[in-house]
């Protein structure tokens, strides 16, 4: 079992793996238009105004709570590792299954396009939230 099954196995049934390649596109282009990113693979964060350092993932809901900012809790997973699909599930899911959704690859971001915002988990260490 590879890690991105380790994770579809963590995060369990309440998951949807986005498979079609143009909707995985669609996915992209849209966070790509709110949240540039550089040509080393980051977002471009000097562009992003509304945007504040993260010490832990588990300050993240209550910093989204107080921005009023859940909206419907769906988010998607997307991973630098072009070759793995992006997957909908919660983000109540993601963070309590932290780990291994981290674990799939180097660099990780958590869009929230109804709500308007990105969580980028950079393989430094750096976690940084981003509102549109």
């Amino acid at each position: 079992m590879d890690l991105f099954e380790e994770c579809l196995e963590a995060l369990g049934s309440s998951i949807e793996i986005i498979k079609n390649d143009a909707d995985q596109n669609k996915i992209i282009e849209k966070m790509l238009s709110k949240f540039p990113i550089t040509f080393y693979g980051r977002i471009n964060w000097k562009n992003i105004p509304k945007k504040c350092s993260i010490l832990s993932p588990d300050k993240i809901l209550s910093i989204l709570k107080k921005r009023n900012a859940l909206d419907n809790n769906q988010i998607y997973i997307i991973w630098s590792d072009s070759t793995v699909p992006i997957v909908k599930s919660s983000l109540e899911n993601v963070l309590n299954n932290f780990d291994d959704v981290e674990a799939v690859s180097p660099d990780t971001w958590i869009y929230s396009p109804s709500a308007g915002w990105l969580i980028e988990f950079y393989h430094d260490g750096d976690i940084t939230l981003g509102f549109e």
